[in-house]
């Protein structure tokens, strides 16, 4: 049998701001978890398909590809408090 052991911060990468992660460790303590758990949440809802790239909304998938665009411009959005993030989760 093969087996590896993984840290717990092999698991998930988190390609984001630390601004963003610390906003994202906050709100999944809202719901009674970790950054890790939420993570690990996550990737296992798709991962065993009780979530699927299907059920993502096709706006939303257009923002997402407008966001990657705007970042490769250099043109993305920084968001630095938990209010900025409120306010940007308004609005879409």
């Amino acid at each position: 049998m093969n087996t590896v052991t993984l840290t717990k911060t092999d698991f998930i990468k988190f390609n984001v701001s630390s601004t963003f992660k610390a906003l994202a460790k906050k709100k999944a303590a809202t719901h009674g978890m970790t950054l890790s758990e939420l993570g690990r949440m996550l990737f296992g809802a798709f991962v065993t398909e009780v979530s699927h790239v299907n059920t993502v909304t096709p706006t939303f998938l257009a923002m997402a590809e407008e966001a990657k665009r705007e970042h490769n411009e250099g043109k993305g959005i920084l968001i630095q408090s938990n209010d900025e993030l409120e306010a940007f989760l308004k609005t879409i």
